[in-house]
């Protein structure tokens, strides 16, 4: 019975420490500690996701805007955007392209970038606002600044 216990404490101790996942910060103490990458010919709306994302972590943060990039920054945290035509990207994200449909979106976080890439560049700009929505906190009632709704986060992570 005690071995038994044992066991029953162990792994659930086992669980604790390999069950939490690494938070990696897009913005920290209202500082951008990350940038936006984005490639120079991209569709519109991936462009306009870039500059949403920017403007809104700013915003929802009381800081600094994340730059927008067409290289990556080795000394930064990446926010890659991008969509499934994009096979590199795609690789690099360990993201299977071929569920995605128009204006769906897939996003994965490793140590090196948050990859946002959509089924198509409309599917970008919807990936950018889920980021915001849900680890931002933003929601949007009506159109304009007089209909977001956020409390300010002085340091927004991604897991």
């Amino acid at each position: 019975m005690k071995r038994f216990l044992l066991l029953i404490v162990f792994t659930l101790a086992m669980t604790m420490v390999h069950g939490q996942a690494a938070a990696f910060d897009l913005i920290n103490a209202g500082k951008a500690v990350s940038v936006i990458v984005i490639k120079e010919d991209a569709a519109p709306p991936v462009q306009f996701a870039g500059k949403e994302l920017s403007a809104f972590l700013a915003k929802i943060s009381a800081g600094e805007s994340v730059k927008i990039v067409s290289e990556k920054k080795s000394t930064l945290y990446n926010i890659i955007l991008g969509t499934v035509i994009d096979k590199e990207i795609c690789e690099a994200a360990k993201i299977d392209p071929t569920p995605l449909k128009e204006g769906g979106f897939a996003i994965t976080a490793n140590k090196e970038a948050l990859y946002i890439i959509g089924g198509d560049p409309l599917g970008t700009l919807y990936g950018s606002y889920e980021i915001l929505k849900k680890y931002g906190g933003i929601r949007w009632i009506f159109p304009g600044a007089e209909g977001e709704y956020f409390q300010v986060k002085k340091t927004i992570s991604v897991p």
